[in-house]
């Protein structure tokens, strides 16, 4: 009877072991990393609502205001990767700033007022905007366009377009 208990406890073991190895494994599988990505997408509003209130609440002048923001964009066009089109526009109402890491076969172009005008550059770039008679501009990103509105203070709006597994993401914000 003793050798009969035995081996149910060691077969249950044996079970328990599998089946923990499946779960595993399962998990393993389906590692999507454009989960990363997303986790990436709320780090950046969380910034991006800190530098606002830093810029409201400490009276930076437009010059450090911009600055500010070009090193921000172009520490999170590294973090985020440069085998992604990551875009940042920001400014206030009148003067706007592209910054991006734009890649190969990716249409961009912007319009702030007077038509669409194409960013040719491929890799990063940095390209200064002057506002006509309106406060909204439109980014067409391959063909979809994206409109941002810009306020009297200062605004910060992003684009990350990812492929992955033949599929396009865009996260915007």
């Amino acid at each position: 009877m003793e050798k009969k208990a035995q081996f149910y406890f060691l077969a249950t073991i044996i079970i328990a072991f599998l089946f923990i190895n499946f779960l595993t494994l399962s998990n393993k599988a389906n590692y999507d990393p454009q989960t990363k990505l997303l986790y990436e997408n709320d780090e950046l509003e969380t910034e991006i609502s800190f530098l606002m209130d830093y810029f409201s609440h400490g009276q930076i002048n437009d010059s450090v205001a911009n600055e500010t923001l070009v090193n921000f964009s172009k520490f999170y066009i590294e973090k985020i990767g440069t085998n992604k089109d990551v875009f940042f526009i920001f400014g206030k109402s009148s003067s706007l700033t592209l910054l991006g890491n734009k890649l190969d076969g990716t249409e961009l172009s912007i319009n702030t007022g007077s038509g669409y005008v194409d960013v040719l550059e491929n890799g990063k770039f940095q390209n200064e905007y002057v506002l006509l008679d309106t406060n909204l501009s439109s980014l067409n990103l391959d063909g979809t366009e994206h409109n941002f509105t810009f306020y009297d203070g200062q605004n910060v709006y992003y684009l990350i377009k990812y492929l992955y597994n033949n599929q396009t993401f865009i996260i915007r914000g």
